[in-house]
């Protein structure tokens, strides 16, 4: 077993996503220059057929903002500054992904260690071995081993699996209309931009998990103000101007921020977070990793016949 524990089980890389491929070289910046200000307007209409397809079928790109909106988005405000400044509010990480990553992120973490701490989750157990055994990873016989199990994935492919799994929970559906209709979308986005974000990372000679744990908390906030809608609206009809849901967009987005600022994750990943909520600002390497990985996963996502049907149906 002591060769076992040896083994180079954290080289293992995990495989592209395929639809990565046309992936933009860069963020644009202030100073990018005029091509930069030539891809706006196609970037903002990416983003409203976006928001479309995320919050179908209650948004309606015809339709205007009414008093009521207004009047929800003024309390939303009120609620997400109650939230912000009530920690005991704020959902916390997982108490299982701190031991994990630190586990990961030493050079001779031993993979029956690792396995002892996995072993007290029976979900992530579950999750593990069936991603251990699935057609990527497995080779020949079948693996019905946690330990085993830890060496096929590799450091990266843990990791990634770790956090998903972790975090699930903190971005499933709550029992609202909205909630219900728009967070497993956010969920399937935030999976799309983390896989890119980690292989843009790699490509540009920076951390690939932090790039991809940036890309999967990056809604994290917006889940939580969607929930917040849930509650005000209670049993009257869901807004359904496309204004108002850019505008609970870009509150969730600054909510998230907030919301991170108290989980122990390191300041690059907090920055690059942040830097999302400002779409003219200056851009850390990590910030524009994300920000082109949420742009790469939203074009692949709209490319979809039901995200199609669904944002002709709104329009």
């Amino acid at each position: 077993m002591a060769a076992f524990s040896r083994l180079k089980w954290w080289r293992r890389a995990t495989p592209p996503a395929p639809w990565w491929q046309d992936a933009p070289s860069a963020a644009p910046t202030p100073d990018a220059g005029p091509d930069a200000a030539a891809d706006a307007a196609p970037d903002d209409e990416r983003r409203g057929d976006f928001l479309l397809w995320c919050f179908a079928p209650c948004a309606d790109a015809a339709a205007p903002a009414s008093a009521d909106e207004l009047d929800c988005l003024d309390r939303l405000d009120a609620e997400l500054a109650r939230l912000a400044d009530d920690p005991r509010a704020i959902a916390r990480p997982p108490l299982v992904l701190p031991r994990l990553l630190a586990a990961l992120r030493h050079e001779h973490a031993d993979a029956q260690d690792l396995a002892r701490l996995i072993a007290r989750d029976t979900a992530l157990v579950a999750d593990v071995l069936s991603q251990a055994n699935s057609a990527y990873y497995r080779r020949g016989a079948a693996i019905n081993t946690l330990e085993r199990a830890v060496v096929v994935l590799g450091r990266e492919g843990l990791s990634r699996l770790i956090a998903a799994a972790a975090l699930r929970p903190l971005l499933s559906p709550g029992s609202g209309r909205l909630s219900a209709c728009a967070t497993p979308r956010l969920w399937e986005l935030g999976n799309q931009r983390a896989s890119g974000a980690a292989i843009l990372a790699h490509a540009r000679q920076l951390a690939m998990f932090e790039a991809y744990l940036g890309g999967l908390l990056l809604d994290l906030g917006l889940s939580t103000a969607i929930r917040c809608v849930d509650r005000l609206v209670g049993p009257l009809p869901l807004p359904r101007s496309l204004a108002f849901y850019a505008a609970l967009s870009t509150k969730g987005r600054a909510l998230g921020t907030q919301m991170l600022q108290l989980w122990t994750l390191p300041p690059a990943i907090l920055r690059a977070v942040a830097e999302q909520t400002d779409a003219c600002g200056p851009l850390s390497a990590l910030g524009g990793v994300l920000r082109d990985a949420d742009r790469a996963a939203q074009r692949q996502l709209l490319g979809s016949e039901d995200a199609q049907a669904a944002v002709a149906s709104s329009a």
